[in-house]
């Protein structure tokens, strides 16, 4: 395993688009990078990141040399990503990744970056981060929400061993508007119920996942990682009851469930049978069951705000009765 160098105030962070362009969205876009200059640091758009090429920021050799241009320039502490999208599977074959692992440093996203970051492990070893990104999280009219703020600061700038997560955070928010039309006001946000337990047990394992639908087909590739006595999380947007449970069935029939030592659901974003798609967590019983492992639900990660960044490949434990998932290892090298 190899952990990056810890994130230091005043460090500069490479901003990459390795999905989707954000062009059409400047006024989210220049929120978002005002917002990590508020938290302390220096972002900088990497050479396409800017681009446009039909819905996606470049072609896949552009935004591979984007993110190869991040991890070998040396004035950059991080690589954060601006979006998501449904493309980032396509630069994979493209990046070096021995040299990668070379220069190692903190990469952070979510949604169709789960790629992106569950590649880099498989192939370098090197801990990535499930976090916030640029747009969606940071690109709010009132900024990144503080407690987004904390938990990156926390894993990212300051762990050195051991730390639990909470079992939810005060509030959340799945409301979602038109990027840079009437995304000029607040976000809605209602009380944070927490995460329930599913089924009880304790596990330990490298805490390794993200989201469920760009899992899926990674899985199909080279560039997915050995998950064998892993903790696996997963999260999922906009989606329906019967979708994730096809996705948690395709998980089983792909032996991905049998291998796992424990799982950890994060809430649901937006379902089209909201408010509480009962189903799933009865198929999360089944799972919990029939693998005797610890199910975790509701976790404040993926695609709802405020969230928490969860380290790829660091070892971790799951208390699943205590709705504790905690860290066993440092996240980052310190100096």
């Amino acid at each position: 395993m190899i952990r990056p160098r810890q994130l230091r105030l005043g460090d500069s962070i490479a901003i990459i688009s390795p999905a989707s362009e954000i062009a059409s969205f400047p006024r989210r876009t220049r929120r978002g990078l005002d917002a990590l200059r508020d938290m302390g640091y220096r972002p900088e758009c990497t050479p396409h990141a800017l681009n446009t090429h039909g819905h996606d920021a470049g072609t896949p050799q552009q935004r591979a040399a984007d993110i190869q241009h991040a991890f070998a320039h040396d004035g950059y502490a991080a690589v954060v990503a601006s979006t998501g999208g449904y493309t980032s599977l396509t630069v994979l074959q493209h990046l070096d990744y021995s040299a990668i692992a070379q220069q190692p440093k903190i990469l952070v996203g979510h949604s169709d970056v789960t790629a992106l970051l569950l590649a880099i492990y498989a192939r370098t070893g090197l801990v990535t981060f499930h976090g916030p990104t640029l747009l969606p999280s940071l690109g709010d009219a009132a900024g990144i929400h503080p407690q987004t703020a904390w938990w990156f600061n926390r894993v990212l700038r300051h762990n050195e061993g051991s730390l639990t997560y909470p079992s939810g955070l005060s509030v959340y928010s799945e409301h979602e508007m038109y990027w840079d039309k009437d995304d000029d006001r607040p976000r809605e946000y209602v009380p944070d119920t927490g995460a329930e337990s599913i089924t009880a047990g304790v596990a330990e394992g490298p805490l390794i996942g993200g989201n469920l639908d760009t899992l899926l087909p990674l899985a199909l590739t080279s560039f997915f990682p050995n998950l064998q006595g892993c903790i696996l999380f997963i999260e999922e947007m906009a989606g329906t009851t019967s979708k994730t449970i096809r996705g948690l069935q395709a998980l089983e029939h792909a032996g991905i469930l049998g291998c796992i030592v424990g799982l950890v659901s994060g809430r649901r974003f937006r379902y089209a049978d909201s408010p509480e798609p009962a189903g799933v967590r009865s198929v999360l019983k089944e799972i919990g069951t029939k693998y005797g492992i610890p199910v975790l639900d509701n976790m404040p990660i993926g695609h709802t705000e405020p969230k928490l960044t969860l380290p790829i490949g660091v070892r971790a434990r799951l208390d699943s009765q205590a709705l504790e998932l905690s860290l066993l290892e440092p996240t980052v090298v310190h100096d």
